[in-house]
């Protein structure tokens, strides 16, 4: 059987969440079916940064592997600009942020782009 967690929010943040649902995709969405698709939405997110820690960490642990004798420094830095611009193109922006807010978290300094 589900469970009933009543939240109390200030008129001010009640109004900002119920104007947030109205205009919610596709079609607009009562305050509390909204708010429960943010916390879940957000507990995907933590679960993908999660993992997206240890992958780094794992990678981190590891001892470079060799390079071949034919490949360049350009040509693994085209692999990764292939694959940061493939991230972006999927990543909402919600998630982007997320990633951002983790790495200043962490102490990396985030790639902002030319100005």
């Amino acid at each position: 059987m589900a469970k009933i967690v009543p939240i109390r929010f200030s008129d001010e943040a009640y109004a900002r969440y119920e104007a947030m649902a109205a205009q919610a995709f596709p079609e607009p969405l009562p305050v509390s079916t909204y708010l429960k698709k943010r916390l879940a939405a957000g507990d995907n997110t933590a679960e993908a940064m999660m993992m997206l820690r240890q992958t780094v960490e794992d990678l981190a642990d590891r001892e470079a592997a060799p390079a071949s004798p034919d490949a360049s420094p350009a040509d693994t830095s085209n692999v990764q600009l292939e694959i940061l611009l493939l991230l972006r193109a999927v990543a909402d922006p919600g998630r982007v942020r997320a990633v951002q807010s983790e790495l200043q978290r962490i102490g990396v300094d985030v790639w902002r782009g030319k100005a």
